[in-house]
C-alpha cells in the first residue's frame, strides 16, 4: 500500500473518531469536507462522474460543509479577575 493510501486511512479513522467524540466538531467537520471532497474529485477524475454520485460521496461532503456551517464558533473563556 502507498503511503498516501496509508496517511489517507489514518485520517479517515482520526475524523471520524473526531466526529463521534464530538472533539473540536466545527474543525473536524471541515476537514471531513476537505476529505471527501477531494476522494470524489479522484473517483470523478479516474472513474468519470457516475461513481461519486452513486456512492453518494458529494452528499456526504455537503452533509459535512453543512456541520461545518451550522456550528457555532466558540469564543475563549476569559479571565474573570480582569
Amino acid at each position: 500500500m502507498s503511503p498516501i493510501g496509508w496517511l489517507a486511512t489514518i485520517a479517515e479513522v482520526v475524523i471520524a473518531i473526531g466526529l463521534i467524540a464530538g472533539i473540536q466538531l466545527r474543525w473536524v467537520a471541515l476537514a471531513a469536507a476537505i476529505l471527501l471532497t477531494t476522494f470524489a474529485t479522484t473517483m470523478a477524475v479516474a472513474f468519470g462522474l457516475k461513481p461519486p454520485l452513486d456512492y453518494s460521496v458529494l452528499s456526504a461532503a455537503a452533509a459535512a460543509f453543512l456541520l461545518f456551517a451550522v456550528t457555532p464558533v466558540r469564543e475563549p473563556k476569559r479571565n474573570a479577575a480582569m
